[in-house]
């Protein structure tokens, strides 16, 4: 994320009573433009006396001091930043004030967070899953595939009923949520617990998973034979 500062100045008074913003939009592309929100949006009020410039200049100015923009950015990503000037209600523009944007000051704080776990399919605990599931693990943050292996082992014995590269093929990922389709099924009616290693995935930055080592966190027993099984 970002550490942004600075001045909104006012030049120039205005008579217009509707009073005038300055809004910061960011973009990473420099064609879609994000509304940053509130914390980067400032308003004078208007109903001035009068239109004319203030000496000594700016006449007023309005601080905006280390707000915190939350944008991840890719390896060699770029940000842009734009401010919009408007009217702060109505349409009537004439009159207007006359006010700047001064002073910026821009930090990139390291991302250091690794991803962690929001939520497990099938969930911890779950029963009557099929035998042959598709698992998936959704983040707290996008994430892309690392190295190391991913295991499915049986509850009774530790021993690993499938042990998956996480860059084999049936292992994919949407955005947060990485989905491991097995191979083989698994037996009927039997207790299952994932684990993950450490570093089979990272976020966008490079920050390891720290994996899933034991035997709790992840569990779940797959459904009863049956006759159409």
């Amino acid at each position: 994320n970002f550490t942004i500062s600075y001045d909104v100045e006012k030049y120039r008074k205005g008579t217009n009573p509707e009073g005038f913003t300055i809004q910061m939009y960011y973009s990473t592309d420099g064609s879609t433009w994000i509304n940053a929100g509130d914390d980067f949006k400032v308003s004078f009020t208007g109903s001035d006396a009068d239109n004319s410039g203030y000496t000594p200049a700016p006449g007023a100015t309005i601080s905006i001091s280390n707000k915190t923009l939350n944008v991840t950015l890719p390896v060699d990503g770029n940000l842009y930043l734009a401010w919009n000037y408007s009217v702060t209600s109505g349409t009537t523009t004439s009159n207007a004030q006359a006010l700047g944007v001064d002073n910026i000051s821009i930090t990139a704080n390291a991302d250091t967070d690794p991803p962690t776990i929001s939520s497990l399919s099938p969930a911890d605990g779950a029963t009557d899953v099929n035998v042959r599931p598709t698992l998936s693990i959704t983040f707290n943050e996008n994430v892309k595939k690392g190295s190391n292996y991913i295991y499915i082992r049986q509850a009774i014995d530790d021993v690993a009923a499938a042990v998956i590269d996480v860059n084999d093929a049936n292992v994919s990922i949407s955005g947060a949520t990485a989905s491991i389709t097995l191979i083989e099924n698994l037996g009927f009616s039997k207790d299952y617990y994932v684990q993950i290693d450490d570093g089979a995935f990272t976020d966008m930055v490079g920050n390891a998973f720290a994996g899933i080592d034991d035997k709790t966190t992840w569990n779940f027993t797959t459904r009863a034979a049956s006759t159409d099984a």
